[in-house]
């Protein structure tokens, strides 16, 4: 699980070498010899002659098709098919942050300080040093001309370490390639409200290009936006829409101050979002890792529309999106609403007390190894507060801890589109609020499978009425689930085609498990392999049920449907 206390510390999930070596059973292989490691058997050892041929887990990220670790005098080295999710990494320990982080099968991020040797260049690059160009590193007079001079086709600005100020509007499009990078770290500041600077920084523009180079590459790295100008008026302008054809790395950039406004009437509703990260041609790709803990200002006199959003994209985004790494609190119109792309992978990020959703998907996405938590600040009466919402299908989540500590949502929340299989798994949920559900899962007319499978549930909300689990949408099944309520209810089932297969759930109160009374005849509801602590009813006008090797600790099953199987129930 990704860190979520505000010190500051390593990136989530990333390893010091000693553990990373450890982690991936590195230790003791003397490395600076001259052997090589290689294992057909599924275990290291060195012999010098074989490739491995087994899986390598390093923290949760593998290896897959690991070909080749080999040693020489002055380097050691990896080769890989390419077909893993592994990201290994040189962490320079005296300066706290990674010289060389690379992902498996895709991009190579390297630190502004790192000295690159052949491979990838800027050499073609015109390189812009901010304060040699005359910007000014202490904040008394604005970049902006500076920036507007010496931009180029192809520019790198460098901001050495300062604090760099900026007073109007950088749009840019036509490009070929753009960066802007901290060296080691740098702070932009911006103190101008909406009124007078509705926009930072817009660079690319929102439609796919037929030429390759055309607005290829955006980069942000090691960049703070500092936004708190002490008055009651910070600013509400979308610090970057991004919006290259190929490439994108938003990487080490941190937002401090609370955002004031949003505009949705912007340009495909850019302006809802502080960052907009689009990639706009087939097959691009996208990196994005940004932390932004102040969230945004709740104004109950603003309609929706202008409540800001930690990250947005919208579905214009095409390419594959990657947010890693991420902690977004506190902005009362979603954290990080993700609804573009060719797919879309949230990992290892952490969301907290963001109205309507903390993280909401759309079509073709992956959650994994985060962390949801609602335990305060939240304004009520701007819609639910939900963990996890669910827009769309092809989703999956797993590896994934969400704790409802307050609120007024539900801690997964999976919507009505029918479009695509829904899959949640190996996930855990803190229910503290007996009047919310751990999982709400809707949708009537679908006619795709949703599975949740080892989702355990816990905790010590009270309400003699609510389910902690409601089901209204068909053809979801629940496998290994454990449910721990004992001051709720637990599952209430009011669609057809749903099965229980194994798992556990208890409840105190009446109907651990139980119907609607009023779902659709042909149910079809089958419930196997489950301890139950507590009861299970089951409504008259349900049919074609089957209840099979059912143990009751202290429970009883009440049947009142006639068209009921049961075997094995004690």
């Amino acid at each position: 699980m990704p860190n979520t206390d505000d010190s500051e510390t390593k990136p989530a999930g990333e390893l010091s070498r000693r553990a990373l070596i450890a982690a991936t059973g590195f230790a003791g292989l003397g490395l600076l010899g001259s052997e090589r490691a290689s294992a057909r058997d599924g275990s290291l050892h060195i012999d010098g002659s074989n490739s491995m041929e087994a899986d390598i887990d390093a923290d949760g990220h593998s290896l897959v098709n690991l070909d080749d670790i080999s040693a020489a005098d002055d380097h050691s080295s990896w080769s890989s098919s390419g077909s893993g999710n592994g990201n290994l990494q040189l962490w320079d320990s005296t300066q706290g942050k990674p010289l060389v982080r690379a992902r498996e099968g895709g991009e190579l991020l390297l630190d502004a300080d790192t000295k690159l040797i052949g491979g990838l260049s800027v050499a073609d690059w015109k390189v812009v040093d901010v304060v040699e160009a005359g910007g000014d590193p202490t904040g008394g007079e604005s970049i902006n001309p500076v920036l507007e001079d010496e931009f180029a086709d192809n520019v790198v600005f460098v901001f050495p370490q300062g604090t760099y100020y900026m007073d109007a509007r950088f749009e840019k499009t036509g490009f070929e390639n753009v960066a802007f990078v901290g060296q080691p770290r740098a702070t932009i500041r911006v103190d101008e409200p909406y009124e007078q600077l509705s926009r930072l920084f817009i660079l690319g523009s929102s439609t796919d290009n037929t030429d390759p180079s055309y607005e290829n590459s955006v980069t942000f790295r090691n960049l703070t936006f500092d936004i708190d100008n002490g008055s009651s008026q910070n600013p509400g302008c979308p610090l970057i829409i991004a919006r290259p054809t190929n490439r994108l790395v938003i990487d080490g950039v941190r937002i401090e101050g609370e955002m004031q406004f949003a505009d949705g009437s912007y340009d495909g509703n850019d302006g809802y979002a502080t960052v907009n990260p689009w990639v706009t041609g087939e097959g691009g790709h996208g990196y994005v890792s940004i932390v932004a803990r102040d969230g945004g200002k709740y104004d109950p006199d603003t309609g929706s529309t202008n409540h800001p959003v930690g990250i947005g994209v919208q579905s214009e985004s095409k390419g594959i999106l990657h947010f890693y790494g991420c902690d977004i609190r506190g902005f009362p119109n979603n954290g990080l609403y993700i609804k573009g792309g060719e797919r879309a992978v949230i990992e290892r990020c952490f969301a907290a007390n963001n109205q309507v959703a903390n993280i909401r998907t759309g079509q073709n996405m992956s959650i994994r190894d985060c962390h949801v938590r609602v335990d305060g600040n939240v304004n009520s009466d701007f819609g639910k507060t939900n963990g996890i919402r669910i827009d769309e299908g092809n989703t999956i989540v797993e590896r994934t801890k969400v704790e409802m500590l307050d609120g007024d949502g539900a801690a997964v929340k999976q919507l009505f589109k029918d479009d695509g299989e829904v899959t949640v798994r190996n996930v855990d949920i803190t229910l503290d609020v007996g009047t919310i559900r751990a999982l709400d899962i809707t949708g009537a007319d679908a006619t795709d499978e949703s599975v949740y499978d080892n989702v355990r549930i816990k905790g010590s909300g009270s309400d003699t009425y609510n389910y902690a689990v409601k089901v209204t949408r068909p053809y979801v099944t629940f496998r290994n689930c454990h449910v721990n309520v004992p001051d709720m209810r637990g599952i209430t089932l009011q669609a057809p085609y749903c099965t229980i297969n194994g798992g556990y759930l208890t409840s105190n109160q009446y109907r651990a498990l139980g119907g609607s009374g009023s779902a659709p005849d042909g149910d079809r509801l089958t419930v196997r392999d489950l301890r139950l602590g507590g009861s299970l009813h089951v409504p008259s006008d349900w049919e074609n049920v089957t209840l099979a090797d059912i143990r009751l600790d202290g429970g009883s099953v009440d049947v009142d449907a006639s068209d009921t199987v049961e075997r094995n129930v004690r």
